[in-house]
């Protein structure tokens, strides 16, 4: 997997390949080697960035899934990669849902893996802010608590490894990085009429023990787009590169493999 920074301090993993380029953005707490696995197996062009202040990526204050998208097309402009397929998962599926919004033209086809077009519940918001404070207090702790509840309770046994590398991953990133994304996920637009408007296909992956967003609201939405195709994936909490990569692998092959016959 090659690494590179762009002219506009974006970091990015890229594999060249044979049909339409494909965009894959990392969640919250990720980085781009979440992809790893997924870039080495598809056949496609693949360019997966890290948000800014990950990695090597530089950072200006982007506090909101809307900055982030922007930021995310200019660098998408200097690759000269566009239009593309993009795929997000958990953040990342807020990024490039926005991203669709903004530049319908740029979009051939949508992905959402373990994301949604809603807003933050009211709850949501609350265990969102409660982290902000935490983190205004210098304490990572909460979130590096939390981490374990992303996996299944079978896979948070199974994968204790990963687990300690997204908690190190935590540790290495700022708190400034840290507040800008829970703010911007926090602050997010309800996507969800909009999703009535795309006429491109999307890609819906759910899973059945994912502990943030529940298989039965990713059904209901995909009801509400014109091209929809919608996985779920069994036995697998939010964190499916990591919990179930195979599947989810085939999931995006079959997916592509569709959009050539559309």
């Amino acid at each position: 997997m090659n690494k590179i920074i762009s002219k506009n301090g974006i970091e990015y993993a890229f594999k060249k390949g044979v049909g339409e380029p494909v965009i894959l953005l990392h969640g919250f707490l990720e980085d781009l080697n979440m992809w790893q696995g997924v870039i080495a197996a598809i056949p496609n062009p693949v360019y997966a960035p890290n948000f800014p202040g990950i990695g090597n990526s530089s950072f200006e204050n982007q506090n909101s899934i809307n900055s982030l998208s922007k930021k995310i097309r200019n660098w998408f402009s200097e690759l000269n990669i566009l239009p593309a397929i993009v795929l997000g998962h958990s953040m990342g599926g807020y990024v490039a849902l926005q991203f669709a919004k903004n530049y319908p033209e740029n979009v051939l086809a949508l992905g959402l893996l373990q994301s949604t077009s809603k807003p933050d519940s009211s709850s949501k918001i609350e265990s969102r802010n409660s982290l902000i404070a935490h983190l205004n207090n210098y304490s990572k702790k909460a979130i590096i608590q939390s981490i374990p509840s992303l996996f299944s309770n079978i896979s948070a046994q199974n994968f204790q490894q990963s687990i300690s590398e997204i908690q190190q991953n935590v540790e290495q990133t700022s708190t400034e990085v840290l507040l800008s994304q829970i703010e911007a996920m926090r602050d997010r637009a309800d996507h969800s009429v909009f999703l009535q408007e795309i006429k491109k296909p999307v890609l819906l992956v759910s899973s059945t023990n994912d502990s943030l967003f529940q298989v039965r609201d990713v059904i209901e939405e995909s009801f509400l787009i014109n091209k929809a195709v919608v996985c779920i994936l069994p036995n697998t909490g939010h964190m499916a590169t990591y919990e179930n990569p195979s599947k989810l692998l085939k999931v995006i092959n079959d997916f592509l493999i569709l959009l050539k016959e559309i």
